[in-house]
C-alpha cells in the first residue's frame, strides 16, 4: 500500500470525534457567528510552502511526507507556521506518519500540539481530526488566529462526527482540513458556518463553535486527554 492509498485508507476509516454530549459536563456555549472576528488581514509567510501551490492533493501528500518536521520542536514548529495554507500542509504531515497497522485503540486520544507533534515523530500512534484541529490551532494562535474548534454531530444514519480548525477571513468562513483536500469548494469561504456545513458537510446535523482557550487555559501544553474539554452546546444545521 502507498502513502497516498494509506491517506486515503485512514480517512475514509477513521473515527472522528464530536464529544458534545457528554452527560453530567459543564457546557459552554455556542459561540455565534456574528461574535468572530476576522483573522490577521496579511499573515507574514517565510515562502517555505510556494512550492504546494497548485499541486494536485495527492502531490501535496507526497511532498509533505518529505518536509523534516521531526526535526524541529513544538516552539519551532509554532514559529515555522504562519499562515492557515501551511498549517493545513503540517496537518497533511500528521497524516503520513500515523501508525495504521500497530496503533492499539487507546491510542486514540485527543492530543495537545506537543504531544502531538512527538507522537507523530515517533510513528507509533494515530492522529485523528481532533489531533489536527488542535495542532493547527496551536500553530496559527501565535499569529493572530483563536482557537475555534467547529465540531460537528452526524445525522442518525452517518456515524462519524467532525472536528475541525474554523477562522474568518475577510468576513468569509473558512476551515484547515486535509479530509477536504479533494473537495474543491472547501478553498472557498463562506458567508455563514451553517453554510459552509451544509456545502462541505451534507451528512451532518448538529455543530457547535467554541475558543479552545475558554475550555481549558492549558490546552497549548497539557498531557491529559482533550476529550473531555470539547462540551458546548450545539446548534441544528438548516
Amino acid at each position: 500500500m502507498n502513502l497516498v492509498q494509506k491517506v486515503r485508507k485512514f480517512v475514509t476509516t477513521a473515527v472522528a470525534v464530536a464529544a458534545v454530549t457528554l452527560a453530567g459536563c459543564t457546557y459552554y456555549t455556542h459561540i455565534p457567528d456574528a461574535q468572530i472576528g476576522n483573522a490577521p488581514k496579511k499573515p507574514t509567510s517565510s515562502g517555505w510552502a510556494k512550492k504546494y501551490e497548485g499541486l494536485e492533493p495527492d502531490q501535496m501528500y507526497e511532498l509533505a511526507f518529505q518536509e523534516p518536521f521531526e526535526e524541529m520542536t513544538p516552539d519551532e514548529m509554532v514559529k515555522h507556521v504562519k499562515t492557515p495554507f501551511e498549517a493545513l500542509i503540517y496537518c497533511m504531515w500528521l497524516e503520513t506518519r500515523n501508525d495504521l497497522d500497530n496503533a492499539k485503540p487507546d491510542n486514540w486520544l485527543n492530543k495537545s500540539f506537543p504531544v502531538t507533534h512527538q507522537s507523530a515523530i515517533n510513528c507509533n500512534t494515530i492522529n485523528d481530526c481532533s489531533e489536527k484541529a488542535v495542532a493547527a490551532a496551536t500553530l496559527l494562535n501565535d499569529d493572530g488566529y483563536p482557537p475555534l474548534m467547529l465540531t460537528m454531530g452526524p445525522t442518525r444514519y452517518f456515524g462519524e462526527g467532525h472536528l475541525v480548525l474554523l477562522y474568518r477571513e475577510k468576513n468569509l468562513f473558512k476551515i484547515v482540513d486535509p479530509n477536504m483536500m479533494w473537495n474543491r469548494k472547501s478553498k472557498k469561504g463562506y458567508k455563514s458556518v451553517n453554510e459552509l456545513i451544509k456545502t462541505l458537510y451534507p451528512h451532518m446535523h448538529d455543530y457547535s463553535v467554541y475558543d479552545l482557550s475558554k475550555l481549558a487555559s492549558d490546552w497549548k501544553t497539557t498531557t491529559e486527554n482533550l476529550r473531555n474539554r470539547f462540551r458546548c452546546t450545539t446548534e441544528v444545521v438548516r
